[in-house]
């Protein structure tokens, strides 16, 4: 299993709205006053990465290979989150992050599906299992608790035992 750190910005529609509102505020005047276009250009992309960073967070969360395709580091951030606030018993605010959390994923669900050929029906199932099954564990492949063998000698006692209490003559 190999993780790695994945940087992601957070663009939904309440950062890119805070993103809109400090390009409004913005006084052209110090970029429109300048004569040299060149120096115009790059003043206007320093203000616009300044305003970009400091509006739009850049997160980072580590993703394993085993994480499913439709876990993307938005969600995986926003489950850590989501758990805090559980363990913090704040379950109101926790609840309205899973229906977030859960429309995030129908929505990638939607648009991995989306993306696969319905021509070829082989790779359109086997994506639909690898968004929908959940990965087999090392766990299936062991041993059951008991098994039918288990099950026969437990009612044989039982009914050794009823036999034996209803005929005293038996008990040794």
């Amino acid at each position: 299993m190999v993780s790695h750190p994945s940087p992601f910005c957070d663009l939904r529609k309440p950062t890119i709205d805070a993103l809109a509102q400090a390009l409004n505020t913005l006084h052209l005047s110090c970029i429109t006053d300048l004569s040299d276009v060149d120096l115009a250009y790059d003043k206007f992309l320093t203000i616009t990465t300044h305003l970009i960073n400091s509006n739009i967070p850049l997160r980072t969360v580590t993703i394993s290979d085993n994480t499913p395709t439709y876990i993307t580091p938005l969600v995986k951030s926003l489950l850590r989150i989501r758990n805090k606030q559980l363990r913090r018993s704040k379950t109101t605010y926790a609840h309205s992050l899973s229906v977030k959390i859960g429309k995030l994923i129908a929505e990638t669900r939607e648009k991995q599906l989306s993306q696969v050929s319905h021509k070829d029906i082989k790779k359109l199932w086997s994506s639909v299992r690898s968004s929908t099954s959940q990965r087999k564990s090392a766990s299936s492949t062991t041993r059951p608790t008991f098994i039918s063998e288990d099950l026969v000698n437990y009612f044989t006692d039982i009914a050794i035992l009823i036999q034996l209490m209803t005929k005293p003559s038996l008990i040794i």
